[in-house]
């Protein structure tokens, strides 16, 4: 179902939804049609898919959520800021393809996020739904152990561009160290920017 994001016109979103469901379209006029589409979609917003499981079961064998959200290393967090979420679903095949890999011991790989988008494109939808769920508890468990970092709900912490800086900044804008606090672990990458955070504030103050 998230090829109903890829699409620009209703005509194409209509024929993907029904390919999906196996029912010929021309059973229905064009208004009918565009109701189903429009209801399915407002079901899906409603409906609780329940927890995220631990594993799942794709035609490419199980995928694996973190089992410590903030071990994750600080690289999957980057990229998961970066993925643009829409209303119309364009991109949400990107987020299970972050949150659950086959095998979190291996570091982060381009070749294997490519071909976790193209899996999960074509896969239940209702892993995209799972895997944003993952990514809902990774942003309140970070909202909880940093209050100094994101007080007052600010959305700065949460772009994937001000993680770029972080990252530059946490290397002290060496390329080659880059690529060793990416592998960093999330809790590790937060702490330090809380810390600075609380030196900026006492700072401030003192001023």
């Amino acid at each position: 179902m998230q090829q109903l994001g890829s699409v620009e016109t209703i005509e194409e979103r209509i024929t993907i939804f029904f390919k999906h469901i196996k029912i010929d379209k021309e059973l229905f006029t064009i208004e009918k049609q565009i109701a189903l589409l429009s209801t399915f979609l407002k079901l899906i917003e409603m409906d609780d898919i329940g927890e995220p499981p631990e594993v799942i079961k794709t035609v490419d064998g199980k995928y694996n959520k973190p089992t410590q959200l903030l071990k994750m290393p600080f690289k999957f967090f980057i990229e998961l800021l970066n993925v643009e979420l829409t209303d119309d679903l364009k991109y949400f095949h990107a987020i299970p393809a972050i949150m659950y890999r086959k095998d979190w011991s291996k570091p982060y790989s381009d070749e294997e996020y490519l071909a976790g988008q193209e899996l999960f494109y074509k896969e239940q939808f209702r892993y995209a739904l799972w895997a944003m769920k993952v990514f809902d508890n990774l942003v309140v468990t970070l909202k909880e152990n940093y209050p100094i970092l994101y007080k007052g709900g600010s959305s700065e912490q949460e772009s994937g561009r001000r993680m770029y800086s972080v990252l530059r900044r946490v290397s002290n804008g060496d390329i080659t160290k880059m690529e060793a606090v990416e592998k960093l672990e999330l809790w590790r990458v937060m702490s330090w920017l809380e810390q600075e955070e609380i030196e900026y504030i006492n700072q401030k103050n003192k001023g």
